[in-house]
């Protein structure tokens, strides 16, 4: 993203601090996190992976935009939930996200949701069956891999209240 100068801008990146792991999260480019042993290696895999999520903007159409990004900043550091340690995903929420949207951030947010969904649909159509064992001989296939990302986003969805 550019400012009105033109100066590229930090994307901004909460970080939530677990017991034995960080998470990064660039909220403002939903799908674009990683996780590590500590905020520094959360941050620098965070970094590494800037070109496989451009991809992802791509699809959505905000492929200049994307790349117009500068730095990542550190904006927001929230202690863990635990979903950070076991899973390596965030169980948190950055504040930003407790603001009111406009249309165009809902429906540019939208974009980059369906993009995250159709590039995970297109990779796995694309890679074989049986997928490489995991360091200590385990790991699932890519049939299992799939209905497992799309089973967790049903169930992380909030509950109802009694």
């Amino acid at each position: 993203m550019t400012d009105v100068a033109g100066m590229s801008v930090p994307i901004r990146v909460m970080v939530e601090l677990g017991k034995k792991r960080a998470v990064a999260s660039a909220f403002d480019w939903p799908g674009w996190d990683r996780s590590a042993k500590s905020e520094d290696d959360a941050l620098a895999v965070l970094a590494t992976y800037r070109q496989r999520y451009a991809k992802v903007a791509e699809r959505a159409g905000l492929a200049d935009e994307f790349g117009a990004t500068g730095k990542l900043d550190v904006v927001e550091r929230l202690d863990g939930t635990g979903m950070g340690d076991f899973y390596g995903v965030s169980g948190r929420t950055a504040a930003p996200e407790y603001e009111q949207m406009s249309e165009g951030a809902c429906e540019r947010k939208i974009a980059l949701l369906r993009a995250c969904w159709a590039y995970f649909d297109d990779v796995a159509s694309r890679v074989s069956q049986e997928l490489r064992k995991g360091p200590r001989g385990g790991g699932r296939d890519r049939d299992r891999v799939v209905r497992h990302a799309n089973g967790s986003e049903i169930e992380i969805s909030p509950r109802r209240s009694a």
